[in-house]
């Protein structure tokens, strides 16, 4: 692979490469004697790229990244390139703001290359003669789709560039690159580790509804861009955002205004008689009284993301008029604050009281006001399609073609909203091609879930915008949208299209990590089947370029999440390259006192403590399923100051605190509103006690301590690692100490010794602090207690004792107890139960959706944290385990299940796969195992063609039974 070329240059449209969501489009033309024989071009991009040769698509990256630590890419070029003019065509979008996947950087590119021609040599690099536009058709001021996610799309074809990535565009007029200035944000840049993902395109399964939109209400709106809530300046601003306008209505009347979030005055008099919406999930619909004549209409909103938009849907038969000067002729809708300081807001805001009339200027606060034209909208393509008022059309044919769809003006004059069903949620950058669109707007919006026939967009949160917009100005459109979206179901809006449309495809291009789909799990039991499968699917979805933690709201790589979707790829494609990428990426922007960030890569101090724990056990995971000896040696060190990091919470008893005031440093704000101990957050609150001095807590402490110390001693660090054993030792003994309860004869959560949850428990045992005798009675609680995690119920409308997400855990630790008979029934009915609910992919939390019509119930429905039964399945089940930390290369098949009577499946491993089939059948057991050449099968004997087998008596009955 090319090593990173010293003579290139980053360069940009300006030399600050500064500016929210911003997009660069760079050309390099160049000549070919004949026919090219092939070259390579190395590209990284801040923060994300798009790469053409000769107008044909090529790939995206780079992979996400730390700035200090930078990836490049290689593109082999073969096959793009021909005889003649040629050009390689760059799109980089620079994010501009903090997000989940990103640390505040710069915009910049960098790239260098060889193109072969005959017997000589084209070198590639930045500046040379690149040159660059910024691409204007892109709103720079887009609202983020979600609080951790980059802005929507919303594209204006008339701004764009048209086909700049084409050989025959005429750049003429456009600038050669500019070197950014020093200091530069970023470190050495090292080769990409890990594959390209997918691009392979995936298809709609079905057409679920045709709908054609009424035109019934007038929509006004405005888009005031705030200060994202991340941003280091952020404190000094006040929290909230006014604004005003005047209704002009031509007589007294009883109106519907279809508001958002918000508090709402007329006239003086606060807007209180609302309801919610039957036709939106976020719209509230409130009554007001108008006069005839100018009415004030005041309101006020918690600026609580990086934009305001707002939206009012009045009756157009109301005849309402909106004018921020009561005055039809005026270009003023809406006048709105601009954000204000905190002591501007104390000064001159507070003192006048609300609601305002809307004419002051705050006590002489001086540019009190923003003012927004007429003309223009919040162009929020989300809020847009969550308020239409549509009519179902039944179809012509049953059911619809999935392409080449024809819209008659005729039929559908306001416009068209088609959903469409992939199936499944997928990880995809939508893309669709339509015809007869000149002047209309399009938009794409996604979700996991329907409702009214569409794309349910704000059933998580109100600030879920997961919606893509395209203004043309062409008849014909073939638009791709730049970043992948996770969703199932697609809603494609077409308005204002000058006649019959055609919608002649719709699909995806895949962004999930390539894997070996190579493995499966059949069992006696085809419900367990069934399971594995569905947390399979969840797992594969999930993978990116870094480990997802879901697919629709938010995408971002989290501690815990990764290292229980790891155990789960082993199961299932057993990869390793991208599980070392994130654990590199945790390590890399680990805070200087030793603590992982929760999420990374990420821009500022969001800790889970637990979840740091979590992600030192994940080390240890991975040393010891890979081998990999180089991540032991450059990884002992942090895994060790990330478990010593925790004695800021240490207690004069020797455990940890997990109350905030009991924290040993004065800078509480590194507590995120989860607490210092997340634990189980869906439990149900009554079941788990996860404050004071946490058995949970601590007990997971103990456990990362010993993974430390396995990984120590795994480098050659045998002082160090002796040092945490004796050190977890003493924490587990005064766990036993302060937290066993002699008379329940359990753990209890805390101190206080209220709760006795199935966590702490669990964890006591998983991580080796509970002793033989006690064993016996927490076997008997935690068998007590998941024989049912509903409470009695067949599904989860009063809660449960366990959550999905934490189900590795627990279920952990039942394996471990002895308990193989609990861990299938639960693993039964709770994910069964998201079966039988309609599921194609584990859900975050066990939740039954009681309000359909309000929704908002947090249960993301593709949370690959809760796809552990496909580990446990594969591992305790089919028996396949490890048994050597560090060498693959030995393996033994050890059952350990209580009620199935047969399994087979194949498990990856590094060499290939494992092929697995057992059978327990009158009285006797028997195994047959595959493996790749040089994998060893203990407790078998090899019995040529490199199959061994396994065969003992077992007795009869249907009882827990171990290959030992």
């Amino acid at each position: 692979m090319p090593t990173f070329s010293q003579d290139a240059n980053y360069v940009w449209f300006d030399e600050s490469g500064c500016g929210r969501n911003r997009f660069a489009a760079f050309r390099y033309v160049f000549n070919l004697r004949e026919r090219s024989a092939g070259g390579s071009l190395s590209i990284f991009a801040d923060t994300a790229y798009k790469l053409y040769v000769n107008g044909m698509y090529v790939n995206t990256g780079p992979a996400r990244f730390d700035p200090a630590n930078p990836l490049y890419d290689t593109h082999d070029l073969a096959g793009y390139l021909r005889k003649g003019k040629n050009v390689i065509a760059v799109l980089v979008n620079h994010y501009g703001e903090m997000t989940y996947f990103s640390r505040l950087a710069r915009g910049g590119m960098i790239a260098w290359g060889t193109v072969r021609d005959g017997k000589r040599k084209i070198a590639i690099r930045t500046p040379d003669c690149w040159k660059v536009r910024r691409e204007e058709g892109f709103d720079s001021t887009a609202p983020k789709l979600s609080f951790p996610i980059n802005p929507i799309e919303v594209y204006d074809q008339a701004r764009g560039l048209g086909r700049w990535m084409d050989v025959d565009y005429d750049d003429s007029k456009w600038s050669p690159t500019v070197v950014l200035a020093g200091p530069l944000p970023w470190g050495k840049l090292q080769p990409r580790t890990i594959p390209f993902l997918e691009n392979r395109e995936i298809l709609p399964e079905r057409v679920v509804s045709v709908q054609a939109i009424r035109d019934e209400e007038a929509l006004w709106s405005f888009r005031i861009p705030f200060i994202d809530e991340r941003h280091p300046d952020r404190p000094k601003y006040s929290n909230f955002l006014f604004a005003y306008t005047e209704l002009y209505a031509p007589r007294d009347m009883d109106v519907k205004l279809g508001l958002f979030w918000g508090e709402y005055w007329l006239n003086g008099v606060e807007l209180t008689d609302k309801r919610q919406s039957e036709h939106a999930v976020c719209r509230i619909d409130y009554a007001a009284h108008l006069k005839q004549g100018w009415n004030t209409f005041f309101f006020k909103c918690g600026a609580y993301g990086d934009t305001w938009d707002f939206y009012m849907a009045v009756p157009r038969e109301a005849g309402i008029e909106v004018s921020a000067d009561r005055s039809p002729s005026s270009d003023v809708l809406f006048r709105v604050s601009r954000p204000l300081l905190v002591e501007e807001y104390e000064k001159f805001v507070k003192p006048v009281g609300l609601p305002f009339t809307g004419r002051e200027t705050f006590g002489g606060l001086p540019d009190a006001w923003r003012e927004w034209k007429r003309g223009r909208t919040a162009d929020n393509p989300a809020k847009e399609t969550d308020l239409l008022l549509v009519d179902d059309v039944k179809p012509t044919e049953s059911p619809y073609k999935i392409s080449d769809l024809v819209f008659p003006k005729s039929q559908f004059p306001h416009g068209i909203a088609v959903t469409f069903d992939l199936g499944q949620d997928y990880n995809v950058r939508p893309s669709i091609s339509l015809s007869g669109v000149k002047g209309a707007t399009v938009d794409m919006a996604y979700s996991e879930l329907l409702r009214n026939g569409r794309a349910e967009l704000y059933y998580i949160h109100h600030r879920t915008h997961a919606a893509d917009r395209f203004h043309a100005c062409q008849d014909g459109v073939e638009w791709t949208v730049f970043h992948p979206r996770g969703f199932r179901y697609l809603t494609c809006v077409i308005r204002n299209a000058p006649g019959d449309v055609t919608l002649r495809a719709v699909k995806g291009i895949s962004a999930m990590y390539p894997v070996r789909d190579i493995c499966y799990f059949r069992c006696s039991d085809p419900l367990l089947d069934k399971i594995w499968d569905l947390c399979r699917r969840s797992q594969k979805v999930v993978m990116e370029d870094l480990y997802n933690a879901d697919l629709y709201r938010e995408r971002s790589m989290y501690g815990r999440d990764t290292m229980i979707q790891y155990m789960c790829n082993l199961a299932c494609f057993g990869d390793q390259a991208l599980m070392r990428r994130s654990l590199d990426i945790f390590i890399q922007t680990m805070s200087k006192d030793g603590h992982i960030l929760a999420c990374c890569p990420l821009d500022w101090d969001y800790f889970l403590y637990d979840f740091a724990l979590n992600d030192v056990v994940g080390f240890w995971e991975y040393y010891k399923h890979s081998g990999d000896g180089e991540f032991a040696k450059s990884a002992w060190r942090a895994a060790a100051k990330a478990v010593e990091a925790m004695e800021i919470f240490e207690q004069p008893s020797g455990l940890l605190s997990a109350d905030r005031k009991d924290m040993r440093t004065e800078d509480r704000n590194r507590v995120t509103n989860y607490g210092i101990n997340h634990s189980d957050n869906g439990a149900r609150a009554d079941h788990h006690d996860k404050d004071g001095l946490s058995c949970n807590f601590n007990a997971t402490w103990v456990g990362a301590m010993r993974a430390a110390a396995n990984l120590c001693r795994a480098a050659g660090e045998k002082k160090k690692a002796g040092q945490l054993d004796a050190r977890a030792n003493r924490i587990a003994a005064k766990i036993r100490e302060l937290l066993w309860d002699p008379r329940r004869q359990l753990f209890a959560d805390n101190l206080r010794k209220k709760h006795y949850s199935v966590q702490g428990n669990a964890l006591c045992v998983l991580h080796g602090v509970a002793v033989a005798k006690q064993l016996p009675s927490i076997r008997r609680f935690l068998a007590a207690e998941l024989e049912d995690n509903f409470y009695g119920k067949v599904d989860p409308a009063d809660g449960n004792r366990m959550s999905p997400a934490y189900g590795y855990y627990v279920l952990e630790g039942l394996y471990k107890a002895g308990l193989p008979g609990t861990a299938e029934k639960v693993i039964r009915k709770c994910w069964g139960w998201m079966l039988g609910d309609g599921a194609t992919t584990v859900y975050e939390f066990f939740t039954a959706r009681i309000n359909q019509l309000v929704g908002h119930d947090r249960n993301s429905r593709c949370v690959s944290w809760s796809a552990s039964p496909a580990w446990f399945l594969s591992r305790d089940v089919l028996g396949v385990r490890f048994p050597q930390p560090g060498n693959p290369d030995v393996i033994t098949v050890v059952p350990c299940t209580e009620s199935v009577t047969w399994a087979e499946g194949a498990y990856p491993h590094p060499r290939g796969r494992i092929e697995v089939r057992w059978e327990r059948k009158n009285g006797r057991f028997r195994a047959e195992i595959l493996v790749p050449p040089a994998v060893r099968v203990l407790n078998a004997r090899k019995c040529g063609n490199g199959r061994f087998v396994s065969e003992f008596d077992v007795g009869e009955g249907d009882y827990l039974w171990r290959l030992a």
